[in-house]
């Protein structure tokens, strides 16, 4: 089963645990059961239309993934997907 992890300030942020499983299939239909458990985490992640925002950077197996890209990525058994907050900073 792929794994997800979520920033430690993410997951304070929004009240949700760390890590966690993630069914296999496309990124989208695999977090849309994590916002059933976990509302506030869709209004975090996702914006009005239904796409990742754009404070957000997705790695998956260690590769960051275009934002644009990443919902319709597919996870399958044994990809570990990490969601942070993008940084910046000067």
């Amino acid at each position: 089963m792929p794994q997800i992890e979520f920033s430690l300030q993410l997951s304070e942020h929004v009240e949700c645990p760390a890590l966690g499983d993630l069914p296999t299939g496309t990124l989208r239909n695999g977090l849309a059961q994590w916002f059933e458990r976990y509302p506030k985490l869709s209004g975090y992640l996702l914006d009005s239309e239904g796409n990742l925002r754009g404070h957000l950077s997705v790695f998956i197996d260690g590769s960051m993934v275009v934002a644009e890209d990443a919902l319709d990525q597919q996870v399958s058994d044994g990809c570990e997907v990490f969601i942070m907050q993008a940084i910046s900073g000067g």
